[in-house]
């Protein structure tokens, strides 16, 4: 293969805040409903913020789930999201699972899938045994499921995956980046599938480092004020965003190349047509919470060239907007990237007003999320965004930021992310006409 090869999106999985399975995710983007709860365990914790966004899954469901695919004493919810999304997306592909009895692996298929903490309940389990002196009763799982690199080996377990098995790991770009890496993967012919995205765990050890984190001067990481009105919390580019909301889960795509999955006889989702990873060396600006400016601007810049697109054929940006400043400096880039405003700026959304912060998941779900809507050919809301902060609605106009769900056609759509470590991604996807294989 060479840089000539195509690569479309062939499978679709997702364990969210809104919605665990592509019906009910879907569902959850139309209507427009919001996944972020108080939790009890947080007060009682003493966190500031006693919020967040995490998979309603009863234990019955986790326990078949386990049983079926063989997760043996399994503990990290993060792996099991992962695994859940994942799996979900394989078989949504057409594609099956290589029988465990076989003398061969799936040499072709690969999988790229990143977590920032996904081993903290298991490590949360070893801790506690270890000190009560207890540690004969841990057994090899705690270990399996305490490395990052669990729910990659999980999943590559459980299919038959034979090519390149990876965790990657950079902040919230984590997904964005599994996309790009298993894109130049089937781009240099090294693969023909690669199942990609990422997943974070909902233990509250996860956000506990959030909550006492502060961003910039005494701006503390995570949402204040609204733990009585939880759905209220999440306020991307509004002028109540005051800080995140965490949140937790698992999104994921099988990717393809084009010649495969017209071989197969594969839907289509959409194609991913390029895009880049840079980092704005925390100068300039930049810190380890909050990414240098320019950078910001020209990781969009990189992903125009890099998938050979004009500013002005972007129909819809689907934004990191973690509901903090960071989305005043996001929309300023896009304008200075693309070199558009007011009415002419494109349309804008933020899955993270339903769902929160989910740290590592966050752009998988969001890919999830961009694919869906240039399939069904609509753009989400942006929840809690009634009133723009003065800086944005200087850049967009209200209409751009649609409150409830619209139909809209769609051919590209970029997603934007940016993460700690002033580290940026940004990826382009087409629409896929249907009925074209």
């Amino acid at each position: 293969m060479s840089k000539n090869t195509r690569v479309v999106i062939t499978g679709l999985g997702v364990c969210s805040p809104i919605g665990t399975g592509l019906k009910a995710f879907k569902a959850g983007l139309k209507k427009g409903i919001s996944g972020i709860r108080y939790h009890e365990i947080l007060e009682q914790q003493n966190y500031r913020c006693h919020i967040g966004g995490l998979p309603l899954l009863e234990q019955k469901q986790i326990d078949a789930f386990t049983k079926q695919y063989g997760l043996v004493k399994m503990k990290g919810t993060g792996i099991i999201y992962g695994c859940m999304a994942g799996l979900e997306a394989w078989y949504d592909a057409g594609l099956e699972l290589l029988p465990s009895k076989s003398s061969q692996a799936a040499w072709d298929y690969g999988c790229i899938f990143g977590t920032c903490t996904n081993g903290i309940d298991a490590i949360d389990y070893g801790i506690s045994l270890v000190d009560t002196g207890n540690v004969r009763k841990m057994g090899g799982r705690t270990a399996q499921q305490a490395m990052n690199s669990g729910v990659s080996a999980y999943l590559g377990g459980i299919i038959g995956i034979g090519n390149q098995l990876t965790t990657n790991s950079s902040s919230c770009i984590t997904g964005v980046e599994a996309a790009l890496e298993g894109f130049n993967r089937i781009r240099e012919g090294k693969s023909s599938i690669v199942l990609v995205g990422s997943a974070e765990s909902s233990h509250h050890n996860v956000w506990g480092g959030y909550d006492g984190m502060t961003l910039y001067d005494d701006f503390y990481a995570l949402a204040k004020g609204y733990n009585d009105r939880p759905e209220k919390g999440s306020c991307p580019m509004s002028t109540g965003a005051n800080g995140l909301v965490p949140g937790s889960g698992g999104g994921a795509m099988v990717l393809e190349s084009l010649q495969s999955a017209q071989k197969r006889g594969a839907r289509i989702y959409g194609e991913l047509l390029g895009g880049s990873l840079i980092c704005g060396a925390q100068r300039a600006g930049g810190t380890m919470t909050i990414n240098n400016r320019q950078s910001m601007e020209d990781v969009i810049g990189f992903a125009l060239e890099a998938a050979k697109i004009r500013p002005d054929e972007i129909d819809l940006v689907c934004g990191h907007l973690p509901s903090y400043i960071m989305d005043v400096y996001e929309v300023q880039a896009l304008a200075g990237a693309l070199k558009r405003k007011g009415n002419d700026f494109p349309y804008i959304n933020a899955l993270k007003s339903m769902t929160g912060h989910c740290f590592a998941a966050s752009s998988s779900l969001e890919l999830v999320a961009t694919a869906l809507q240039l399939q069904d050919q609509f753009i989400h809301p942006t929840l809690n965004a009634e009133q723009l902060d003065q800086e944005i609605a200087a850049i967009v106009p209200r209409s751009k930021v649609p409150l409830k769900s619209i139909k809209k056609r769609l051919n590209i759509v970029a997603k934007t992310s940016y993460g700690f470590g002033d580290v940026a991604g940004c990826v382009m996807v087409r629409h896929w006409p249907e009925g074209v294989k």
